[in-house]
């Protein structure tokens, strides 16, 4: 049995985030990610670090595609159509270079705010190889090409020493 909100919400943003929430718990159950972390702790992570109640929706979503039996057509039926192609936005197809899905991210403006959470997140999770390091750093450069925080810069920066002996 798939996962899916039930049904569409009363329509308030505030709801709609809330049942976004609740498809998270119920698609993402035990599931962990590839630095063994809970799915769902990291979406909750994803969606404290982006403001709008729209980005914290597709923050709880964003992985769901990919991770779980949820299609995004049950995300578009349940969270309409602009939730749906921020979150298809950043579904990784099959075959994409990591970098080609970044690009395509980041053409979706909701996409890209949740994607920089979402890297930001695992920067911040440590114990990363030096060679997702330099992906994650990239992909930041991409999706924000003049606009590297300082906030983003100190993650990276504290990442960075700890890689080295």
């Amino acid at each position: 049995m798939k996962p899916v909100a039930a049904g569409k919400t009363d329509g308030s943003l505030a709801a709609r985030m809330e049942s976004a929430r609740a498809m998270a718990i119920m698609a993402f159950d035990d599931r962990t990610g590839p630095y063994g972390d809970s799915l769902f702790e990291h979406s909750e992570r994803v969606s404290c670090r982006v403001e709008s109640v729209e980005a914290k929706t597709v923050a709880w979503l964003h992985d769901m595609v990919e991770d779980t039996d949820v299609t995004l057509k049950e995300i578009r039926a349940a969270f309409g159509a602009k939730i749906a192609a921020a979150v298809d936005a950043l579904t990784r197809r099959k075959g994409e270079t990591y970098f080609s899905y970044v690009e395509r991210a980041g053409t979706d403006a909701l996409a890209r705010e949740v994607k920089v959470a979402d890297i930001e997140d695992h920067l911040e999770r440590g114990g990363i190889p030096s060679s997702l390091l330099k992906r994650y750093t990239k992909a930041l450069s991409l999706l924000q090409p003049d606009d590297l925080g300082q906030d983003q810069a100190d993650i990276v920066s504290d990442v960075s020493e700890t890689l080295e002996p």
